[in-house]
């Protein structure tokens, strides 16, 4: 039996897409002067990453954001469309340029410094949103990142039914879900963004720290909590059991995509009732095929990865 049919319904994923500058210097990085590498093109954004990740999965997926109608912004539709995304619910922003999001990597692939141009979506008000009732109404999981306004996420929160994943992004935005964490099924964060929300320092290297981090926001209302650790791994805790797994061992190519794997991963295993260990698995497998590819969202990933985390295997 195929995903497509073990799912009760698809995912919609309401966030940024945008157009992903990357530059990957060949050699040691200086600051303050110019550096030689490479850099290249490609679409981009954590909302469409995931939806485009949950495409290949075999999951039935909308995607609810705001493209600029500049070139940038045209070309990344089709990109969503070519994917397998259904963007029939998102919309064309006039005199906003299409988001870009600019990152400079060093020679190992870990990314050292970044912009990101995410105007566009300053259209997707809740009014906006309430627009798309029906959309959401269908979805068997709702994934949401804090590109979108503050009043936009609170409105998610309060009106889906479906369970809602969130993706904070970065800790600059992660505040956005703080006054909502009592409203949230799954949320996948990582260190500083889980210091953010919680007000004190959670350095990643420290497990005991992460870990009371990771119980303190399950505390605070959200039902499952996934806290990654780049190659310390993943804690997983919900109201019943916590879970501490190691990070598979991968090449890596391209670090940039990993976390919106991992989210995906977890929206997927939403979907399918999966179990906090299988959620934190599935996650964890999709992060590896994103870290081991030079691509932010892996050509790898497709239902054939799929069996090892299914209930019927």
């Amino acid at each position: 039996m195929s995903s497509l049919e073990r799912s009760a319904s698809g995912a919609v994923v309401v966030g940024g897409a945008n157009v992903d500058v990357l530059g990957v210097a060949t050699g040691s990085l200086k600051a303050a002067d110019s550096n030689i590498g490479r850099i290249s093109e490609s679409p981009g954004g954590v909302g469409r990453n995931i939806a485009e990740n949950l495409a290949r999965l075999g999951v039935p997926t909308s995607l609810i954001t705001a493209f600029g109608t500049d070139a940038h912004g045209r070309w990344l539709r089709d990109e969503c469309v070519s994917d397998g995304i259904d963007v029939s619910g998102s919309l064309d922003v006039n005199d906003v340029p299409g988001s870009r999001y600019l990152a400079i990597c060093d020679a190992g692939g870990d990314m050292k410094l970044a912009l990101n141009d995410m105007r566009a979506l300053d259209s997707l008000t809740p009014q906006v949103l309430a627009e798309k009732a029906s959309l959401l109404g269908s979805a068997g999981v709702i994934v949401a990142d804090t590109n979108i306004p503050a009043e936009a996420l609170a409105w998610l929160a309060d009106h889906v039914t479906a369970p809602l994943l969130v993706d904070p992004v970065s800790a600059v935005k992660a505040g956005r879900v703080r006054p909502l964490l009592d409203r949230v099924y799954a949320l996948k964060l990582n260190a500083l963004e889980a210091g953010e929300l919680l007000g004190r320092a959670v350095p990643v290297d420290d497990e005991e720290l992460c870990l009371a981090a990771a119980l303190d926001l399950v505390v605070r209302g959200v039902t499952r909590v996934f806290l990654t650790r780049g190659p310390s791994g993943v804690i997983a805790t919900d109201r019943s059991e916590t879970l501490l797994l190691a990070a598979p061992t991968t090449r890596i190519a391209n670090v940039t995509g990993a976390g919106d794997a991992f989210s995906a991963g977890v929206a997927y295993a939403t979907l399918q009732g999966l179990s906090l260990r299988e959620s934190a698995e599935m996650g964890s497998a999709m992060a590896t095929l994103a870290l081991s590819s030079d691509r932010t969202v892996s050509l790898a990933v497709s239902e054939a990865v799929l069996p090892t985390f299914s209930k019927e295997s």
